[in-house]
């Protein structure tokens, strides 16, 4: 039980400082190591399952062995956090320096040839936008022509009430 708990608070500890750790050049090797280290860890984790299946006390063999597999998978993947930082933070270097270099480019004057014309030529100023005012609303056409669909829609009505019902009711149910 000391063995479990200690090697939990390792792992925790590991996992809490490890962005404290320098980033290292061998990236690419420290990441082989680290998939060999998590696939052996594996293999031994299997191990130690089946050994509990030939014991007595099947389940307290089995969580001793989950618990040390946890601890120890837990500092694997606080090095595999540190390396992950390591390379993004070098990859957001690259990327700051080729911005910089984008813009240290468009920022130089180009050298001008004599005999060719300038690459852009300087946009004119616009006239400035006239605004329309709104249109004016005719109360008296907005009026007529919502009297003349009522009209219809009386008209359609009173046909509708006219016309003989041909077909039958629906039975109930």
């Amino acid at each position: 039980m000391r063995a479990w708990v200690s090697a939990t608070c390792l792992g925790v500890a590991v996992a809490a400082f490890a962005w404290l750790l320098p980033p290292t050049a061998q990236a690419a090797d420290n990441e082989a190591a680290l998939s060999q280290a998590q696939a052996a860890l594996a293999a031994r984790h299997a191990q130690q399952r089946a050994a509990c299946a030939q014991r007595f006390f099947v389940n307290d063999c089995l969580h001793r062995a989950d618990a040390s597999w946890r601890a120890a998978d837990a500092a694997l993947r606080a090095r595999r956090i540190v390396l992950e930082r390591a390379r993004r933070a070098e990859l957001a270097r690259q990327e700051r320096e080729r911005v910089a270099e984008r813009l240290a480019e468009r920022a130089a004057p180009q050298p001008r040839v004599p005999g060719q014309p300038q690459s852009a030529p300087t946009p004119r100023p616009r006239a400035p936008r006239v605004l329309q005012p709104p249109p004016v609303h005719d109360a008296s056409a907005a009026r007529a022509a919502y009297e003349l669909k009522l009209r219809d829609y009386a008209a359609r009505r009173a046909s509708a009430a006219q016309r003989p019902r041909d077909a039958a009711p629906l039975p109930l149910p």
